[in-house]
């Protein structure tokens, strides 16, 4: 009997997911400012130069990059890389 009393909690729950609003909203849509071919195709060139992502941030007065990396020796790769010593 309780295994039966179970199974009918069950299929209450599932009528009430079935009968229950769905959202589609995950809350305010806030645009991202556009930004220049030329600082798209500056932030895309800096990346295939480093070999890893770059994303080119401006604000009212500055900007900012930042360079993504996965581990210790990938941060040192990038930073001989900007270095130009590579190989060394």
């Amino acid at each position: 009997a309780l295994e039966e009393d179970l199974g009918e909690d069950e299929e209450e729950d599932e009528e009430a997911a079935a009968l229950a609003p769905i959202s589609t909203s995950v809350g305010p849509v806030v645009k991202a400012p556009l930004r220049s071919a030329g600082v798209l195709e500056l932030e895309q060139l800096l990346a295939d130069h480093l070999n890893t992502r770059v994303k080119v941030t401006l604000g009212g007065r500055h900007g900012k990059v930042t360079i993504d990396f996965a581990t210790i020796e990938d941060l040192e790769r990038i930073y001989r890389t900007m270095l130009g010593t590579e190989g060394a």
